[in-house]
């Protein structure tokens, strides 16, 4: 048995010698299983990379740039509906505040108009009777022949005004 052993040492051996011889004669050992090129063949691979490199630079800093002037105008546009929600709400807040006088302009016309509409009910024949005989006297013409004095409202202003300024709240 220990000649089998022996023996099949010995040809373990002489395989791996065999090979070795082999990988010499091939050119190819075990210390050095690379590639052997040229000078022109490394400087013209070293430039490819190094081409390669800087493009891959000029590209990242192209999409870097392109980014920013994304960002740029995400901001512009951000900042002009800002803008634009500001004047809306200015734009609101003076619409309300019209509406707001407009809803007391109505409120004081309603109660000047229901004044007069009760005065003229209380004072209704005395006007009548005394319209007639007084029309030409009581007549005040501008200069173009206008009458100034409509339905004797002069007479009726400093009522009027009283009755609009506790409507509105002045």
């Amino acid at each position: 048995m220990k000649e089998a052993a022996r023996a099949a040492k010995a040809i373990a051996l002489a395989e791996i010698k065999a090979l070795e011889k082999s990988e010499i004669s091939s050119g190819v050992s075990k210390e050095n299983l690379g590639v052997t090129l040229t000078f022109e063949e490394y400087s013209s691979l070293k430039n490819k990379a190094q081409d390669a490199e800087e493009g891959s630079k000029i590209k990242m800093l192209d999409a870097m740039q392109q980014v920013d002037e994304a960002n740029l105008s995400k901001m512009d546009v951000l900042n002009r509906v800002e803008e634009a929600m500001e004047e809306v709400k200015t734009s609101k807040k003076a619409l309300e505040e019209a509406l707001s006088r407009v809803e007391a302009a109505n409120r004081a016309k309603l109660a000047v108009e229901e004044a007069l509409r009760k005065w003229r009910s209380e004072h209704g024949q005395r006007r009548r009777s005394s319209a007639s005989h007084h029309r030409r006297d009581s007549r005040v013409l501008d200069v173009n022949g206008v009458n100034l004095i409509i339905n004797n409202l002069f007479t009726y202003a400093p009522l009027l005004a009283i009755i609009v300024e506790r409507s509105i709240g002045v």
